[in-house]
């Protein structure tokens, strides 16, 4: 909101001292709830507030929640094993929790495409079979349907390219140091990825 007066619009909903080390907001598709990352009792936790500040409900353990762009499912990571793993919830009460990725890769930063078809997320899968790469430094990013099939690889290679964002102009905006530096990139998947039948959309399968 616009004012006049410093600070008229601003508003506290979730205090720093009712849970610490809040982090990544994401907004409800209809625009009255917001789920974030919080501390309690020494864990990651995922939470849900009203814009109001009433309401908090704690959907479980975890990290970075993002809502889907039209339905009331938040996905997210925890650690499973020592390793991270998307999941998505229930955003109303916490429940139908589904675990999307599993094994001995981490995986991260998940996000919504705008039509709620597609996560994206990032991952150290494979790293093992590239030359040079790291365990802890190798990512790249994936895609897989919400429920658990369709993984398609969007990037390869010895690099970093994490926290990607899947804006409604169809483009994947994330990070990579692929230069040495840790700048913005851009991709857009190609449409034939995202159609069922076509070519190289089958479990596992790299574009």
């Amino acid at each position: 909101a616009l004012s006049n007066s410093p600070n008229a619009a601003v508003r506290v909903i979730y205090a720093g001292d009712t849970g610490a080390e809040v982090s990544n907001p994401s907004v409800a598709p209809n625009g009255k709830r917001v789920v974030f990352g919080t501390t309690v009792r020494g864990k990651p936790t995922i939470a849900v507030i009203g814009l109001d500040g009433a309401n908090l409900t704690l959907l479980g353990e975890g990290l970075d929640p993002e809502w889907h762009p039209s339905k009331d499912l938040v996905v997210f990571h925890r650690y499973v094993s020592g390793h991270m793993q998307i999941f998505m919830i229930d955003a109303n009460t916490g429940t139908n929790l589904v675990q999307l990725t599993s094994g001995d890769s981490g995986s991260a930063y998940a996000g919504w495409s705008p039509t709620g078809d597609y996560i994206v997320f990032a991952s150290n899968r494979g790293w093992n079979t590239i030359k040079g790469a790291s365990h802890g430094e190798t990512m790249n990013l994936f895609l897989i349907k919400p429920d658990g099939t369709g993984l398609i690889q969007l990037t390869s290679g010895n690099v970093a390219s994490t926290m990607p964002a899947w804006g409604k102009d169809g483009w994947i905006y994330f990070v990579s140091d692929q230069m040495g530096n840790g700048d913005v990139w851009r991709l857009r998947p190609a449409t034939e990825l995202l159609e069922p039948d076509s070519p190289g959309a089958a479990d596992g399968e790299s574009p």
